[in-house]
Parts: C-alpha cells; structure tokens; sequence
C-alpha cells in the first residue's frame, strides 16, 4: 500500500502488489519484488523509462530498458 504525501492528495492510497516482472518468456520476482513503470523515458538514452520498484525492505526509482516487462498501475488524476 503506497499512500501519498503530496499536498491535496494526503491519505489518497494505491495498493501495487509485488508481481515481479518479465524478461523473455520468464516471470521473475513474483511475490518478493513489485516494479512499476513511470510515464517517463530515459534522457540519456530512450531505450529506457524510469520505474519504481520494491520489496519488504525498501523501495527505488532507476531507469531499466524497456524490453523488461514491468507492470503498469493507471491512476485517475
């Protein structure tokens, strides 16, 4: 469960289960690490977007190339 801390939004939640991701024909990660696409490319590089991920412990934003198969939450703004 994420739950927002921008001004206007405080309490707004999201629930983004740990699906893990795919890369060729394998599902890897399901269960232990959730990775969620942003709507954002790469600067550098635009073969690859911007993401977040997590597990238990801890969460990051990184880029990754986009031939990962990560999951992707649409929200109503």
């Amino acid at each position: 469960m994420v739950t927002s801390k921008k001004s206007g939004y405080e309490g707004a939640s999201i629930f983004l289960p740990a699906a893990g991701c795919r890369y060729d024909s394998s599902l890897l990660y399901a269960g232990s690490f959730g990775y969620y696409w942003s709507g954002s490319l790469g600067t550098d590089y635009p073969g690859r977007a911007w993401c977040l991920s997590f597990n238990s412990d801890d969460h990051n934003t990184g880029n990754i190339l986009r031939y990962y198969g990560l999951s992707v939450r649409p929200v109503l703004p």
